[in-house]
């Protein structure tokens, strides 16, 4: 009994590393499935007096509630856009700028006040054809990935160990 159950416990192991194995691949497809580059030239804000501030609109919502890029846990870079100032000086605005909850709104901190400026946004839009609801959930199909393949392979060996007939 003791040796079903070190067999038991490797062959679950094995199927977890499997399963995680290729959330990266999947995740990858997914994104490219459900979203799409997009570039916002001309987007203008102007500073109030005393304010440092600007909000800019986008033309279409984000799918990304963060700018800028991180490495997620598979080890994929991940960008959720930049934000360019192209007047009247030229800068990285990315760092310095954080998009609102509606993921419509950029708000660009760390201006001159009084001034008017332009901005260029690169970010990830829905893709052509794909409804909303439908990109919110196939942004869970590498999870439902592992979390399947996982209790199938659980089932087998539960199985095959006349654990359950």
């Amino acid at each position: 009994m003791l040796l079903k159950g070190i067999l038991a416990t490797a062959f679950m192991l094995i199927a977890l590393v499997v399963s995680i194995g290729v959330i990266a691949p999947v995740n990858e497809q997914v994104e490219a499935a459900r979203t799409q580059n997009k570039t916002a030239t001309s987007l203008a804000c102007t500073t109030g007096s005393g304010d440092t501030t600007c909000n800019i609109t986008l033309p279409t919502q984000s799918q990304y509630s963060y700018l800028g890029s991180y490495t997620n846990a598979s080890g994929v870079l991940v960008s959720g856009g930049t934000v360019e100032q192209t007047s009247p000086t030229s800068a990285d605005k990315t760092a310095a700028s954080t998009i609102a909850t509606d993921r419509l709104t950029i708000t660009v901190s760390g201006l001159a006040s009084s001034t008017s400026f332009l901005f260029t946004v690169n970010y990830l839009e829905l893709a052509s054809g794909v409804d909303q609801n439908t990109s919110n959930i196939m942004q869970y199909i590498p999870l439902l990935l592992v979390l399947g393949a996982v209790f199938i392979a659980m089932l087998w060996l539960l199985t095959a160990l006349k654990v359950i007939k």
